[in-house]
């Protein structure tokens, strides 16, 4: 059975409002990672630790609440991973 053309027309509509919002979510983590690299970089040659727990916490707990449980923690600690210095 096919699905009729407005269908098709919308979920077209849709899937490119996606590709937008995928495209700002890259750009943003993108920023993200170089702000959050400066502070780790400033940090450990201050002779700190690489990382803030406390603040990571924060973080995922923030994501956990706004996103929904389980998914927004998981979430968290990808963005998290992906803003680590190497």
């Amino acid at each position: 059975m096919r699905i009729s053309e407005s269908v098709e027309d919308y979920i077209a509509e849709q899937r490119s409002r996606i590709d937008e919002l995928d495209g700002l979510l890259i750009e943003t983590i993108k920023a993200r990672r170089e702000v959050s690299l400066g502070i780790q970089r400033r940090r450990t040659e201050a002779r700190g630790p690489k990382s803030d727990t406390p603040r990571e916490n924060k973080i995922i707990e923030k994501y956990g609440e706004e996103l929904g449980g389980r998914q927004g923690v998981s979430l968290a600690l990808e963005v998290l991973k992906a803003c680590r210095l190497p």
